[in-house]
């Protein structure tokens, strides 16, 4: 799979205007699963403006009207990793309670791991969620554990993965010129079912 992000443009009350491309894949209404071990397989963004994710959608997190009530169970925005061009590492990240502008996040959102996955070689990122916690893996090494209590309660609701490449302020000054283009690539995704009690 290659995730593209690339200059363009776009057309706002009739003008044309300078954009920024990119796109995402997921398997909502595909595959939707509770618990287990995602694994994807990536090469990361090496451009600055755009950022690279491998992450779930569970339960009513994807609502417009979520339960609201600070807690995760029900739903929850999952980031195996969130991939931010030249930070050294990727984040992992749970957010729940919607995206209606009372989202909340476990505390230490934006944790930033130390591994360097910008050496232009595929890395595993991964997470074991099971029903006591979430473990964030890079090739197999854990690289953050978020339990019950810091997450708000582990979600118990299915989920759908997303691959994207999304682009803004957030991932700094936008580089590409007219013509150039930043691909993320990733070999392939896999989901097994169960992996409890894996990772002590």
């Amino acid at each position: 799979l290659v995730s593209r992000a690339t200059p363009g443009k776009k057309v706002v009350h009739g003008k044309e205007i300078d954009a920024y491309l990119s796109g995402a894949i997921s398997t909502k209404g595909l595959f939707e699963s509770t618990y287990g071990y995602y694994e994807a397989r990536v090469k990361l963004h090496h451009q600055t403006g755009m950022w690279g994710a491998f992450w779930l959608i569970c339960g009513d997190m994807d609502s417009g009207t979520p339960a609201d009530d600070n807690l995760s169970i029900n739903g929850c925005e999952i980031d195996v990793f969130e991939s931010i061009f030249p930070e050294g590492g990727v984040a992992h990240n749970l957010h729940w309670d919607g995206f209606t502008g009372h989202t909340s996040s476990a505390p230490s959102s934006g944790y930033v791991t130390q591994i360097n996955t910008y050496d232009n070689q595929y890395h595993d990122f991964a997470i074991s969620w099971t029903p006591n916690e979430y473990v964030f893996l890079i090739d197999g090494i854990v690289t953050r554990r978020i339990n019950a209590k810091t997450a708000g309660g582990i979600c118990n609701q299915p989920g759908y993965m997303i691959i994207s490449t999304e682009c803004g302020p957030w991932a700094g000054k936008w580089v590409l010129g007219e013509g150039e283009y930043s691909d993320m690539l990733v070999d392939y995704v896999r989901v097994y079912q169960n992996s409890f009690g894996i990772y002590k």
